[in-house]
């Protein structure tokens, strides 16, 4: 498996490009800079667009991605009232995007899995939004606007729910200590060093 990240966008929203041995590949959370992303997985099979939640930042760049490859939208149904919205969300950032088409695949329930090379396991962690996921593929989790290193995701946002986080937060931190966490935002870490020292999850354990 090849992993690569790249940062997209004004607020520096993560994106993560995974490419299978088969030349199969996924993409998390195309956010904006779509031709840097179509480059980096022009040789490959893109099956799916993968997305931790419907906010504009994390899906600006879903559409182009589309009309270049034959991919899929996978996307928490909770979610969808916030996706379908996203193009006016930005617009309270002073940002324009262009409305996206609504995802092929919608998720329901508290765990599913993705068909691909990899096993990708889904688990829902609500809280920033009420559809938000996050992403195991290997020995990586891919924690959205949920985990970060150091920190947590807003729950001052509509839709967004601080008992509800705390909950998703709790089911985090019953992972193996050994997973490397992708977040949304912000640099990547290790579930056990969070767990020692992120001050939002002492409470938990």
């Amino acid at each position: 498996m090849k992993l690569e990240a790249i940062t997209v966008g004004p607020l520096q929203t993560n994106c993560y490009i995974i490419i299978a041995e088969n030349r199969e590949s996924l993409v998390i959370d195309p956010g904006f800079e779509a031709k840097k992303i179509i480059n980096i997985c022009k040789d490959t099979k893109l099956k799916y667009i993968l997305l931790t939640h419907g906010h504009f930042d994390h899906i600006s760049a879903v559409d182009d991605l589309r009309k270049a490859f034959c991919c899929k939208v996978v996307l928490h149904a909770y979610d969808k009232e916030i996706y379908k919205n996203a193009a006016l969300a930005a617009e309270l950032f002073s940002i324009s995007i262009n409305e996206q088409r609504l995802p092929d695949i919608l998720i329901h329930g508290e765990e599913a899995e993705v068909e691909f090379q990899l096993p990708v396991k889904v688990i829902h962690t609500p809280g920033h939004s009420s559809g938000s996921v996050s992403f195991i593929i290997d020995n990586n989790l891919f924690s959205g606007d949920t985990l970060f290193c150091g920190s947590i995701g807003r729950t001052d946002l509509t839709g967004s729910n601080w008992k509800d986080m705390q909950a998703s937060l709790r089911k985090l931190t019953g992972l193996s200590d050994n997973l490397k966490i992708y977040p949304g935002h912000g640099p990547s870490t290790i579930l056990g060093q969070e767990k020692a020292a992120n001050p939002f999850l002492q409470d938990l354990i």
